[in-house]
């Protein structure tokens, strides 16, 4: 939207949280100054850890990759330079093609020194036809003990939260529940 710091700042001025869920290929200096002391968080969803991975996931330029973390770095440099307590964060849908690039991922969130990294399994919809037979039930959660590894030394330099709850529910033969309750 043309006016989407307006929105932002007038949504705030209401009373009401504001939090962001995007890409931050377009999260940029003007926007950020502009309206970032409305947001409560920003989550950017950056599912490759190396510009490669990251390109071919998200169907982008692999120069995309440096952007994104460029900006999350000026949005957290303003963030701290005001003193604003936005949260700013980011999350992988962990795939088979960007599993193995969860170190590096983290190594970027550390020098862009944002707030946190979430890792969280891909979860197919068992109603889904868009996804089934491309691989994404290929990852073995049942031995994810080594993700849990590879994010081990990030504690105390990063906040990493890897779903393995979520994990452990893919591992079930069949859902728990005969009805989904959040609608």
């Amino acid at each position: 939207a043309k006016n989407i710091d307006e929105i932002i700042n007038y949504t705030k001025k209401t009373g009401i949280d504001v939090a962001i869920t995007t890409n931050a290929s377009t999260l940029n200096r003007i926007l950020t100054e502009e309206c970032l002391s409305s947001i409560t968080w920003i989550k950017a969803s950056v599912n490759g850890g190396n510009q490669k991975v990251y390109a071919s996931i998200h169907h982008t330029k692999e120069s995309d990759f440096e952007q994104v973390w460029n900006n999350l770095s000026q949005a957290i440099q303003l963030r701290n330079k005001h003193k604003l307590s936005t949260t700013i964060g980011v999350q992988m849908v962990l795939i088979p093609e960007n599993i193995k690039t969860i170190k590096e991922l983290c190594d970027c969130a550390v020098n862009a020194k944002v707030d946190y990294v979430v890792l969280k399994p891909y979860s197919q919809n068992p109603n889904s036809i868009d996804t089934i037979g491309k691989g994404f039930d290929t990852i073995n959660f049942q031995e994810s003990n080594w993700i849990e590894n590879e994010i081990a030394p990030y504690n105390g330099k990063l906040n990493v939260i890897y779903r393995s709850r979520t994990a452990s529910y893919l591992l079930e033969p069949e859902r728990p529940y005969t009805k989904c309750q959040s609608t």
